[in-house]
């Protein structure tokens, strides 16, 4: 979805639109501070609390569509500068976890507006462990291998991920998939602000690599169906999970 800079309620019923004109998926999952963009000088302003009325709405539509939803939003952190969070609601109409952004991008100056992050971002559904991580998170192959060894099946990356680095965008996703032989879903969105392009290019990645749906550079839907099964194929093929070697690595680790 594209998205209009700091107007919430314009954002919001764009997202609870699409949403509903995609009935029968199961999890979708939106772009990257898909309320409000990326405003620096309105991030408090607009930040707002988890549990609070964004999430709210989307625990409704969650129960409505009978899918889960992960956003990620603003949080309101009290006095402390807000937070990058997904909020995950589920299809009973819960809050049933929230991730905070690890790690914030130093070119635009993001630790000089958010708070980090430290929890894993995993959680549980009838369909599987899934985990989450935000955007920039995606270039540290540390956490999707964390929440690797934690059981996550799939991990869900919500982005505002901008033009020029389209390649670089394409490649994390499958190198993720690959290394760690899960799924990896992507969600970019579209459109433009102050402070760049977006050139979409959402995709859902196998976890031999392989593009299961690619989203091109307008507004659309991009959804697959994620054979689970699939990992176990994909690891018993190729054992690397099986075939690490956590006695070694930390003499070498870097610090």
């Amino acid at each position: 979805m594209d998205i209009t800079l700091g107007d919430k309620d314009k954002n919001i019923e764009h997202a609870r639109s699409m949403i509903e004109s995609e009935r029968g998926s199961r999890i979708f999952v939106l772009p990257e501070l898909f309320t409000t963009g990326f405003c620096p000088t309105r991030l408090r302003r607009l930040a707002e609390p988890i549990p609070g009325p964004t999430t709210n709405l989307f625990a409704e539509l969650s129960q409505r569509t009978r899918s889960y939803i992960l956003g990620s939003i603003l949080e309101r952190m009290g006095n402390e500068k807000p937070r990058n969070t997904v909020f995950i609601t589920s299809p009973q109409g819960e809050l049933v976890a929230r991730y905070s952004k690890i790690h914030l991008f130093t070119p635009s100056g993001e630790r000089n507006f958010f708070t980090l992050g430290s929890d894993l971002g995993l959680f549980e559904t009838e369909y599987g462990r899934f985990g989450v991580i935000i955007c920039y998170d995606l270039r540290f192959p540390e956490l999707s291998r964390a929440l690797t060894l934690k059981g996550a099946e799939t991990i869900f990356v919500p982005a505002g991920w901008p033009t020029p680095r389209q390649h670089q965008w394409r490649i994390l996703l499958q190198s993720r998939a690959i290394e760690n032989q899960l799924f990896v879903v992507g969600a970019n969105r579209v459109g433009s602000d102050d402070f760049a392009r977006y050139f979409g290019g959402s995709l859902i990645v196998d976890p031999f690599g392989s593009p299961l749906k690619e989203g091109g550079d307008a507004e659309e839907v991009v959804s697959a169906e994620l054979d689970l099964a699939s990992i176990q194929s994909a690891r018993e093929k190729i054992p690397c999970l099986q075939d690490r070697r956590p006695d070694v690595y930390p003499r070498y680790e870097l610090t």
